[in-house]
């Protein structure tokens, strides 16, 4: 049974999200069936390795700290929460860092302390039983003068 369906403008179901999932090596069996008041609609069965269709969330507790002698910044992260792996050599790393008016850790180089810069970063898989597709970016993180 789907807890939260994905719908789409016009409110029809369109997919189903799952939330606090374990997942495990072996496939888990999906059946999905459909209902129309015009037509008979032909159920769908696969079996699905959970990891492939996984939707990373963005790292957390994102920190820049800059040093203005140096000029350059360390930006540190928490790996995002999953069930099935907690080494941070599974996932890779984007970071997208643009002017404001325009592992666990990256060094900003060429800082220039008279602006301000705003930080993003999302999270895909590198190895293991994670994904490989990009999930979301994080909220934007300001930072700089």
């Amino acid at each position: 049974e789907c807890e939260s369906y994905i719908k789409d403008e016009n409110g029809r179901n369109l997919g189903c999200r799952f939330q606090n999932v374990k997942i495990e090596i072996e496939k888990a069996y999906f059946l999905v069936n459909g209902s129309s008041k015009d037509s008979v609609i032909q159920f769908y069965d696969k079996y699905i390795q959970l990891y492939k269709i996984e939707k990373l969330m963005p790292p957390s507790n994102i920190t820049v700290s800059c040093d203005e002698i140096k000029t350059d910044c360390l930006i540190q992260w928490q790996q995002p929460q999953i069930s099935h792996s907690g080494k941070d050599k599974c996932f890779k790393y984007g970071i997208n860092i643009k002017y404001k008016d325009g592992g666990n850790k990256h060094t900003f180089q060429r800082y220039n302390t008279r602006k301000k810069y705003l930080l993003q970063m999302r999270t895909g898989g590198s190895t293991c039983l994670v994904s490989s597709a990009w999930g979301e970016w994080s909220e934007p993180l300001e930072f700089g003068e």
